[in-house]
């Protein structure tokens, strides 16, 4: 059961990211529409349909999208049970799991050595383990993803600012003020209120969450009998975060596992793993 369950969730958020993947390169497609709209003045009918269609199609998938993450995550939570409790999910919740697993699975990076390392026997001290190994990768991956999606935003902003700061200075501009005043609002706007500076800060502030969660499980796993109660507040913040955000990108995972793989087995002494 559990390597059905870590096929399925593996599959699951890896279709997650996918439709995300096509949400950003379509956002990207549709303000490289509109500037080139702006820059040669065009009004086809055809270009404002492929921008309503753009637009529509950004909402739908990004909307698919979510529904594979919040399956991905509720397979997680049963995974996590299933390995550090030893509680299985029901029969009706296994057939849904099984009833929905996707038909095609985009390659994604593998765990180096299982996604969880502890070889604990079932109990509190095993799960609080997962939680402690779980919260210590997400805070670092979503705090690189973060990184990454400032420094587009920080980049667009400053060329952005930069071209209109030149178009001022040199006096360029003659009768086509108007139409370069909406390209760059149109662009302030985009890299101000986009998805890359959102999705920043929702990284950002899951890896302070993660980042506190895994803190206070390591305090915790410091007593001989850990509080089951403590435990489950810890996974429930831990989850509430979770639910908040992107799924992790898989460029993260691709240059931070050696490192964080590394990292984890020389604390603990035992093999890393990934985290979704």
């Amino acid at each position: 059961m559990s390597t059905q369950l870590d096929k399925i969730m593996h599959s699951t958020f890896a279709n997650s990211k996918r439709f995300f993947r096509i949400v950003t390169a379509l956002q990207w497609l549709l303000a490289f529409l509109g500037t080139w709209v702006i820059l040669s003045k065009s009004d086809n009918a055809c270009v404002v349909l492929a921008v309503f269609i753009g637009s529509l199609a950004v909402v739908i998938i990004q909307q698919i999208g979510k529904l594979f993450y919040a399956r991905g995550e509720r397979i997680r939570r049963a995974y996590m049970l299933r390995e550090g409790l030893g509680i299985s999910p029901s029969d009706s919740d296994l057939l849904d799991i099984l009833s929905k697993e996707p038909a095609a699975v985009p390659r994604e990076p593998q765990p180096i050595q299982g996604y969880y390392s502890s070889s604990a026997p079932y109990g509190t001290s095993k799960f609080l383990h997962q939680l402690h190994e779980s919260a210590f990768w997400t805070s670092a991956l979503a705090r690189f993803a973060a990184y990454v999606n400032y420094s587009i935003a920080g980049v667009g902003l400053l060329l952005t600012m930069g071209a209109a700061l030149l178009l001022l200075h040199t006096g360029n501009s003659g009768s086509t003020s108007p139409d370069y005043a909406r390209l760059f609002a149109n662009l302030l706007l985009f890299f101000l209120a986009g998805s890359t500076l959102s999705a920043g800060s929702g990284y950002w502030a899951l890896s302070n969450e993660s980042g506190r969660v895994a803190d206070q499980a390591s305090n915790l796993r410091q007593d001989e009998t850990p509080d089951m109660v403590a435990t489950l507040r810890l996974v429930a913040r831990y989850d509430i975060a979770l639910a908040k955000c992107l799924p992790l990108p898989t460029y993260a995972y691709k240059i931070l596992q050696a490192k964080l793989h590394a990292s984890w087995k020389e604390v603990c002494g035992k093999s890393g793993r990934s985290s979704y």
